[in-house]
């Protein structure tokens, strides 16, 4: 499933006051009305349960060069927003202030999912924070950056079968 490329997201909230965040890698759109989006979750994580008593989270895609971010959502719960680096939405939520762009969410429904639990989300706000950079992405079980390609006449996607 690594050969996937998969754009890095922070999904955060305020849990008694405090931020909490863990990284996901499978940010999907489900829906366009309603808008609708879906992460996977790691339960292992720790993070994913105290994140699930949250009426409103944040998804802060991350941008090409936020690597040490990245990095620091490894780390253990209290450490990873350690540095300082984000700012309280108007929706009350924790925003990483490098985003490219940001998702105000309220979760749907949890759906447990092999060994990750599938997260649907309603999306009530976006922000596109910075539109020309290019965002993080895992492909190969490493972090590169994706380069803009050309898009079909239409603007959308079609696949192409050769017979």
């Amino acid at each position: 499933m690594n050969r996937l490329p998969a754009g890095s997201a922070v999904v955060s909230g305020l849990v008694g006051g405090r931020p909490i965040g863990m990284l996901v890698a499978t940010l999907m759109p489900v829906s366009a009305t309603p808008p609708v989006v879906a992460y996977c979750a790691d339960p292992e994580d720790p993070a994913t349960a105290p994140l699930s008593t949250c009426a409103a989270t944040s998804l802060s895609v991350l941008p090409h060069f936020a690597l040490a971010t990245y990095k620091r959502f490894t780390l253990p719960l209290d450490d990873r927003f350690r540095g300082g680096d984000w700012h309280e939405s108007s929706w009350g939520t924790p925003v990483l202030d490098a985003a490219v762009t940001v998702l105000q969410l309220s979760a749907l429904q949890q759906v447990p999912t092999g060994d990750h639990v599938v997260v649907l989300c309603t999306v009530r706000d976006v922000t596109i924070c910075a539109p020309t950079e290019a965002p993080l992405t895992l492909f190969d079980g490493r972090v590169t950056r994706l380069e803009a390609g050309e898009l079909a006449p239409s603007g959308r996607w079609r696949p192409h079968f050769s017979a």
